[in-house]
C-alpha cells in the first residue's frame, strides 16, 4: 500500500484521489453543482450498491475494496459531463465509463503495470514474459493493446471492445466466467502451453 496522500508507479491512491475531488469543488465553484450530480458509491448502503452493480455479497465486497478509484453515477447530460471530465482532468483525475458507473480515478491506466513488468524483467537481464491480459470494458482498453496477447470478453448485455490495432486478439463468444476460461486457455495453447 502506498503512502497516505501520495502516488506510486500504478497511480494515485485513494487518499489523493480524494484530495484532489474535494479541492476541485473548494477551488471551482462553476463546477460545484456538477460534482453534486454525482453519486458516488462507496457513500451508499450495501443495499443501494448492490442494485447498482448487480453483484451479491463477496463479489460487491471486492468491488468496492479500491485502493486508486472511486465509482460513481452521473445524473446529468453528456455537455455536463464534458465539462466535469476536463475539470477533474486539470487537477490530474480522470472519470472513466465502465459497465455501469464511472470510475473516478488518477491519470493512469491498466497498461502501466505491464510496462513495469517488461522493464524489470530487462532490467534484471531476463527475456520480458509474454502477457495475457483479460478485459471486458473501455477502462481495459490500454491493458489490452499492450498486452502480447489481448484477450475480449463480451459483456452479459451483449456489448464488447474492439480492437481494431491488436495484432491476434482472443474474442470470447460469452461472458464472464465462462469468457474468461475461454480466453485464458486460448492464450496459453498460443504460448504452447496445453490445457485441459
Amino acid at each position: 500500500m502506498p503512502p497516505a496522500g501520495g502516488s506510486n508507479r500504478f497511480g494515485l491512491d485513494i487518499e489523493e484521489v480524494n484530495r484532489r475531488w474535494e479541492q476541485i469543488g473548494a477551488n471551482q465553484i462553476n463546477v460545484r453543482d456538477l460534482m453534486a450530480k454525482c453519486l458516488m458509491l462507496d457513500e451508499m448502503n450495501s443495499a443501494d450498491q448492490t442494485s447498482i452493480l448487480g453483484l451479491g455479497c463477496d463479489d460487491l465486497t471486492r468491488a468496492m475494496q479500491r485502493s486508486h478509484s472511486r465509482l460513481l453515477l452521473f445524473d446529468g447530460s453528456l455537455d455536463e459531463l464534458d465539462t466535469l471530465k476536463n475539470a477533474v482532468s486539470d487537477a490530474g483525475l480522470k472519470i472513466t465509463k465502465g459497465g455501469r458507473v464511472f470510475t473516478l480515478s488518477g491519470i493512469h491506466n491498466k497498461a502501466m503495470p505491464l510496462q513495469y513488468l517488461r522493464d524489470h524483467y530487462t532490467r534484471a537481464g531476463l527475456k520480458p514474459p509474454q502477457i495475457i491480459a483479460i478485459g471486458d470494458g473501455e477502462n481495459d482498453l490500454d491493458m489490452l493493446q499492450a498486452a502480447d496477447i489481448p484477450c475480449v470478453i463480451p459483456r452479459k448485455n451483449g456489448f464488447r471492445l474492439d480492437l481494431p490495432d491488436a495484432p491476434n486478439p482472443v474474442f470470447a463468444t460469452e461472458p464472464a466466467p465462462s469468457g474468461w476460461h475461454y480466453c485464458a486457455k486460448i492464450a496459453l495453447e498460443r504460448l504452447g502451453i496445453a490445457v485441459k
